[in-house]
């Protein structure tokens, strides 16, 4: 009998833990109305600098970047292709954008995004999945389709 006792007080100790832990990452998601910044650069290749094929300024009230780009398609600003879904580990990733596809997962190119002005990208150098990653008035979000994850 005690030993039931323990697993059952182990298994609300670890369900309390995780439910602390679920809502303390959902409070660093800022609510409300944001100005996010949107840059979508086209591939580059040894003869050219890439070109913007998209810069706007987006208000939003969207908790991540996988919400603001499923806005984005909503309001027909850009057309997304994802892989994956909001429920996976990761969440989803691009695999397109106005047409542009990643044709091999494996050795690209990719569509790839990064923030010098996410307070959680730049401490950790990178960007987390565009489901995780929470944005904050003035973010600026560049993607960019390549094969070279230093780019």
């Amino acid at each position: 009998m005690k030993n039931i006792v323990r697993i059952g007080v182990a298994l609300l100790i670890t369900a309390g833990l995780f439910l602390g832990i679920q809502a303390y990452q959902r409070s660093q998601y800022e609510k409300g109305l944001k100005e996010v910044h949107v840059i979508v650069y086209e591939p580059s290749n040894e003869l050219n600098n890439a070109a913007v094929i998209f810069d706007e300024m987006i208000h939003t009230d969207a908790l991540t970047v996988g919400d603001l780009l499923d806005q984005l398609i909503q309001s027909k600003d850009l057309t997304i292709s994802f892989a994956g879904s909001k429920s996976d580990p990761y969440g989803r990733y691009i695999v397109g954008i106005n047409g542009i596809i990643s044709e091999n997962s494996m050795s690209g190119p990719w569509w790839l995004y990064n923030s010098t002005t996410n307070a959680t990208c730049v401490s950790a150098g990178y960007c987390n999945g565009i489901d995780q990653q929470a944005i904050t008035d003035q973010d600026v979000f560049e993607f960019t389709f390549t094969s070279s994850v230093g780019e």
